[in-house]
């Protein structure tokens, strides 16, 4: 068994290489997180907090000032390819969002279940937990010279929703009978037919194209950016906005979601100015690559005015669709 981060196909082909040359018959057993079948904000979340936690307790991946070991995390979410049974001779499914103890305990059973062995005492698991608890890397890579004191290069911050978009619009979308909720699928619809739809869907809080307007909300960012837990936010989709370009849900009600970091969360949202909340929104996705995101904004900004709406600017109201999210400095 391999306790490597076999993200790969390429590393899980090489592994059944190994196998396949064993003098023995041997099998191979995947303990699988799979990450797709949460958002890939909670996964980044979930591992950049357990990353922050662990502090210095890893060869290479630590935290620091600048966050970079976020970018790693999103490199690792952006390039993993999904296991596929066809793989590996039997699978035990791991659930990211659950703590250290219940995951030695799924994987305990699972193994118990696949290979047929005699589960251990429990008094061997709790041992087995404090040496992982009590790891430290005998030798650890130095950190790199730059990291130390960096500051964010961020272009922009943004909140990171927690939620599948195409999920959540076609739940809503799906009882269409007529009207705006028809054409809304349409447009929809043919967003998703043209690849279209975005990726990585955010809600910009403020954009280095603002500055030097808006460097207080910056600044205001850039430290929530930097606490080692950032707090949680929680909002409201109010309405799915479209013209013949641009697609947006609009953003009401944000407050904050958690205990951790409530203070700062609070302090930030008392501080947001009314024209800034107005404006808030996720691009669900233009009509042509020329077409660039930023005019989801102006959209948004026009419905909330009542500028020709029901005339170039068509909306459908959601019904109790929530999200939560950190803000996060984004770079692409």
């Amino acid at each position: 068994m391999s306790l490597r981060n076999n993200h790969l196909r390429q590393h899980r082909d090489a592994l059944r290489e190994v196998a396949s040359k064993q003098p023995v018959p041997t099998r191979l057993l995947a303990l699988n997180w799979a990450v797709a079948e949460k958002p890939q904000a909670t996964i980044h979340r979930i591992c950049g907090d357990r990353v922050t936690h662990r502090g210095d307790n890893h060869q290479t991946l630590r935290a620091d000032a600048a966050k970079s070991h976020e970018e790693v995390i999103w490199m690792f979410i952006n390039t993993t390819e999904e296991l596929t049974r066809s793989e590996v001779d039997a699978i035990v499914g791991m659930d990211m969002e659950e703590g250290l103890e219940e995951a030695v305990r799924r994987a305990v059973d699972g193994v118990v279940r696949v290979v047929g062995v005699k589960r251990p005492a429990e008094e061997k698991i709790k041992e087995a937990l404090d040496v992982v608890k009590g790891y430290k890397p005998a030798m650890k890579k130095p950190d790199e010279p730059a990291k130390k004191g960096k500051t964010s290069g961020a272009r922009y911050y943004g909140l990171l929703p927690e939620f599948d978009l195409e999920a959540v619009l076609e739940e809503q979308l799906k009882q269409a009978d007529g009207g705006a909720h028809a054409k809304a699928k349409e447009a929809f619809e043919s967003l998703k037919k043209g690849g279209r739809v975005t990726k990585r869907p955010h809600v910009t809080v403020v954009h280095s194209k603002s500055l030097p307007e808006e460097k207080n909300l910056w600044d205001e960012c850039t430290q929530l950016n930097g606490l080692g837990e950032p707090p949680l936010f929680k909002g409201r989709l109010g309405n799915l906005v479209w013209n013949d370009r641009v697609m947006a849900l609009t953003v009401d009600d944000l407050d904050v979601d958690a205990e951790c970091g409530a203070a700062a969360g609070k302090a930030f949202l008392q501080g947001l100015h009314r024209d800034l909340t107005g404006r808030l929104h996720i691009t669900v996705g233009t009509t042509d690559p020329s077409i660039l995101p930023v005019e989801a904004k102006d959209l948004v900004e026009a419905f909330r005015k009542g500028n020709d709406v029901g005339k170039s600017i068509h909306s459908v109201q959601l019904e109790d669709v929530t999200l939560r999210g950190r803000i996060k400095g984004l770079y692409a």
